[in-house]
């Protein structure tokens, strides 16, 4: 069997590179291949650099290796089209396609169109749900939902990331998408030993992109005044604001900027607490590795996060700034050792590689046995 992945649109493997996340998101596809030797080829929208990241077992397809890279964004979008004809060989020998996000599925849409192939179009978050929050413009929003549409009615399989994104679709397109919606949670590798609670130093650690949507200047400013330390991991655009804002409180915070999942994953042992004080988020990685490691997770509640956080159980949910700011006065009070052992159960239990491999490894069952 051979699965076509197309990557998310404007999506390079340097990208994945720069990003600190190339071996992870690779790991699942050398696992799958060496479970049961599944051919991977990848469209990307990188240039001939993503040859040099030592992917030998698969075959790796940059677009603008094959044509000149272009600015425009209308080009980049028509440029996005030339797939179907420029990759039309590697497209009609594979089995399944598969995209690695929604944005871009418009090519495996096609693809399965015009080569009558099996399509799994995978989502790790709502996209049109996201887009909506983040204030995205009324043309924006209008080809996102066009796009999930299309995509739903399109897809063989649709798979979510959470219950919540899978309920939402249902309700906003429709029950006879029911079947085609399947929910395969974000992976996260499960370290088997972590360091005691005990042993780990007080500060509390945060991780993910310094943006609006993670809304760490409102986390610092009630940090400032619970006396803790905070050690802030990610890039973004809003890192001279917090740095200014550091300054002007005196708080006692780092900025550590990006870091290697690989090096991130050993890190949280470090540390006691991680919190998450997103305006909202998905099925969010970094937490699910922060509970593997043990970590007592502090997390703002979201409706995406309920399925994930059981309330003073295997984390602790707060609505408010000042119910955060009241429970990071009183964390002796909550039975930490038992919340930490909570946290991991709940990963070893749902979110492991090998749960996530099995389900994919179903899907191609079904799809490959449809089209034999």
């Amino acid at each position: 069997m051979n699965v076509l992945v197309l990557f998310t649109y404007k999506v390079s493997i340097s990208d994945w590179k720069k990003a600190g996340i190339i071996d992870r998101e690779f790991k699942l596809y050398k696992q799958i291949y060496e479970y049961k030797k599944i051919s991977y080829s990848f469209v990307t929208y990188g240039n001939d650099n993503d040859f040099i990241h030592q992917l030998e077992k698969f075959n790796v397809l940059p677009l603008y290796s094959k044509i000149k890279y272009r600015n425009s964004s209308l080009i980049q979008f028509f440029n996005s089209l030339r797939v179907l004809y420029i990759f039309k060989n590697e497209i009609k020998n594979c089995t399944i396609i598969k995209t690695n996000q929604l944005n871009g599925s418009w090519v495996g849409i096609l693809a399965k169109l015009f080569y009558k192939k099996k399509l799994i179009i995978r989502t790790g978050y709502d996209l049109l749900y996201f887009s909506k929050l983040q204030n995205k413009s009324f043309f924006k929003l209008l080809f996102f939902k066009l796009l999930t549409g299309i995509s739903l009615k399109f897809a063989d399989y649709y798979i979510v990331s959470s219950s919540a994104d899978r309920e939402r679709l249902i309700l906003k397109y429709g029950i006879k998408y029911d079947s085609k919606i399947k929910i395969n949670s974000n992976w996260i590798e499960y370290p088997e030993k972590v360091k005691n609670l005990s042993s780990r130093n007080e500060k509390l650690i945060a991780v993910g992109r310094l943006e609006h949507q993670k809304n760490y200047s409102n986390l610092l400013k009630i940090i400032s005044k619970s006396g803790l330390y905070i050690d802030i991991f990610g890039e973004g655009k809003e890192r001279r604001e917090l740095e200014n804002l550091i300054n002007k409180y005196d708080i006692k915070a780092n900025l550590k900027g990006k870091i290697e999942n690989r090096n991130l994953q050993k890190l949280y042992q470090d540390y006691k607490y991680f919190v998450l004080n997103s305006h909202y988020e998905g099925n969010p990685k970094a937490l699910l590795e922060a509970m593997a490691s043990g970590c007592v997770v502090i997390v703002r509640y979201h409706e995406n996060l309920k399925e994930v956080i059981i309330d003073k159980d295997n984390g602790i949910f707060y609505n408010s700034d000042d119910e955060l700011e009241k429970i990071l006065m009183s964390l002796k009070d909550y039975d930490l050792n038992r919340i930490s052992i909570s946290a991991r159960a709940y990963v070893k239990n749902n979110t492991t590689l090998d749960q996530h491999i099995n389900k994919e490894l179903q899907l191609y069952k079904h799809l490959a046995g449809e089209s034999s």
